[in-house]
């Protein structure tokens, strides 16, 4: 599915569309990231608990 995204960036030289295509895949990148960080937080916070009790 990459692969499609990219060579769709590369075949269209029109750089709105290109900027578009970049800002997109930025946002995804910055969720996916922040998901990361929020799933790591909360594991820590859980394990802590756990080991309190």
């Amino acid at each position: 599915m990459l692969e499609v995204i990219w060579i769709l960036c590369f075949w269209n030289f029109d750089n709105w569309l290109n900027y578009g295509w970049y800002k997109v895949m930025c946002m995804i990148g910055r969720l996916i990231y922040l998901l990361h960080l929020v799933s790591f937080n909360c594991s820590v916070l859980y394990k802590d608990k756990f080991t309190q009790q």
